[in-house]
């Protein structure tokens, strides 16, 4: 079970490893650069679907906050044809909603939907977590036997400046 409570780059990856893990039907994580992607590269096996990567691309820093620009892709294993890519694609958008609540039932979590003011300062809220969270279908990896979902988000924890890690005297 998921106990997580993220504040730094590190962690935040650390928690949807974990999110990930603890799903029953997922069997392989890994986050980096969308070229990191590793999608029936030698060694990767079907046994390793349904896969999930994570690309954080952006931070912003805010004073006491950190929000992350986040890309999550979620495949399956599939053949070429319309009936296998479609039940790729509704297994793997089980498994992205799957993780997004997660997210979203955590209780250091406030969420907010389209045009709301997103919630800082709430001395109970350790991130907050925009909603509505856009996501696109992906058949362009089939040619490699999957297919998918990637969804985009914004998530922001707080991480009060200060000088505590700084290498200062």
């Amino acid at each position: 079970m998921t106990q997580l409570r993220p504040r730094s780059y590190k962690e935040l990856i650390q928690l949807f490893q974990s999110i990930s893990n603890d799903l029953i039907p997922v069997k392989f994580f890994n986050w980096g650069e969308v070229e990191d992607i590793e999608i029936n590269e030698p060694g990767f096996t079907q046994a390793q679907y349904p896969y999930v990567f994570l690309n954080p691309t952006s931070v912003s820093i805010i004073q006491g906050w950190n929000s992350f620009t986040i890309n999550l892709f979620v495949f399956e294993v599939c053949d070429s044809d319309r009936t296998s890519i479609l039940e790729a694609q509704d297994t793997s958008l089980q498994i992205l909603q799957d993780i997004l609540s997660k997210i979203k039932m955590t209780k250091w979590v406030s969420y907010t939907e389209a045009g709301e003011n997103n919630i800082y300062g709430g001395s109970r809220v350790d991130a907050t977590f925009d909603y509505p969270v856009n996501a696109i279908p992906i058949t362009d990896f089939n040619k490699n036997g999957a297919a998918g979902w990637q969804a985009t988000f914004t998530i922001t924890l707080k991480n009060p400046l200060d000088l505590q890690n700084a290498p200062y005297e």
